[in-house]
């Protein structure tokens, strides 16, 4: 005989646990052009489907979801944006009027469709870079549209005709305006000539912020003052007596003004003041304020990869991990999500390849997220 032949199940390579649990794993890609979002909503529909027939006792556990953290970006950008209109709305309103607040707003959707627009024509998506961009535009293309907005209400008020107001008013600005568009437009513009890895990642980051940034212009230069002008037909010329606004800013911008004079009178010892504390602020910073680029204190999820001796079976590698998952087990129910283990290969298969290595193994921590758990 040349050998017994026997019919049984071929030897695993791999072992999977689940919270300390013998599992079966199941790995979702997607490709480039799928809505992750979309994705993941269909993943949850056949999971309650398959889960109607399964076994008593045995479950499915979604793990290493990575669409948890686009939604929390996405409900920082939404958080953001609800607030800056709010805020907008509120400050204008008091300070110059409602209906000019509100125009003034109107600028932050305007710019967010346009960045969405010109996102889809060059074949961007939705991400959390390009949302965290979004994030950091927000504040900005607010600044534009109120200095508009004051400048031709205050010309209003001085008693030009509406049309007046609104011409002249942009007239007086819009070189400071442009100025401080392109000023912030150049800050970026190195990022998009960044190469390697990290330039593919980032260069969504000065696309958004070019964009939001010029199709604010657009809109604070021809679109707010056409919007601006039939509200002004309202607005008187300026009366302290009969002007609420007026009697509570008067005080402050007194004081404002015996603060700014002497400043201006000596702008050479102004401008070198303002030198030294910028020096003094810089030399200060580098000296206590550490740079990270990518900080480790809020991670949500981490790898740990063990290496046993070279021959060490697969069955081998998993006991000699078991102290592990039973530390990971004593974690509070308020940090610890899920983690699996898998003995037999190395490697994540994101930041380095998976190779079959019946000597090593890989797990994987997901934790509570970073802003519900007392411990980073």
């Amino acid at each position: 005989d040349l050998a017994n032949v026997e019919l049984g199940y071929k030897d695993p390579e791999i072992l999977f646990h689940l919270n300390g649990k013998a599992a079966i794993s199941f790995f979702v890609y997607k490709s480039s052009n799928v809505d992750v979002l979309d994705l993941m909503k269909r993943i949850d529909r056949l999971v309650l489907e398959t889960e109607t027939y399964l076994p008593v006792g045995v479950r499915i556990v979604k793990t290493h979801n990575f669409t948890k953290y686009l939604k929390n970006r996405f409900s920082v950008l939404v958080n953001n944006g609800v607030i800056g209109l709010v805020l907008v709305l509120l400050v204008l309103g008091i300070f110059l009027s409602f209906k000019t607040a509100f125009w003034v707003s109107i600028g932050i959707p305007v710019s967010v469709m346009g960045v969405m627009f010109i996102m889809d024509i060059t074949g961007q998506t939705l991400n959390l870079i390009s949302m965290m961009a979004l994030i950091l535009v927000i504040g900005i293309i607010v600044d534009d549209g109120i200095i508009v907005s004051e400048s031709i209400l205050s010309l209003r008020e001085k008693g030009k005709s509406p049309k007046e107001a609104a011409s002249e008013g942009i007239n007086q600005v819009y070189k400071p305006v442009i100025t401080t568009i392109l000023t912030t437009f150049l800050a970026f513009l190195p990022m998009f000539f960044m190469s390697g890895i990290m330039g593919r990642f980032i260069y969504v980051i000065p696309l958004v912020v070019s964009v939001a940034l010029f199709t604010s212009l657009i809109e604070v230069t021809l679109a707010l003052p056409t919007h601006l002008l039939p509200g002004l037909e309202k607005v008187k010329k300026l009366n302290v007596a009969d002007n609420w606004r007026t009697r509570i800013l008067l005080p402050m911008r007194k004081s404002y003004e015996r603060f700014l004079y002497p400043c201006l009178k000596n702008s050479g010892l102004s401008a070198l003041m303002l030198l030294l504390v910028i020096v003094l602020v810089g030399v200060l910073s580098s000296l206590f304020v550490s740079f990270e680029l990518f900080p480790e204190s809020s991670a949500d999820q981490f790898y740990i990869q063990v290496e046993l001796d070279k021959g060490t079976r697969v069955e081998d590698t998993l006991t000699a991990i078991k102290p592990i998952e039973d530390i990971l087990l004593s974690l509070d129910k308020s940090e610890l999500d899920t983690f699996t283990v898998r003995a037999g290969i190395s490697g994540d298969g994101s930041s380095s390849p998976i190779q079959n290595l019946e000597h090593m193994a890989v797990i994987h921590v997901d934790l509570i997220s970073s802003g519900q758990r007392t411990r980073s």
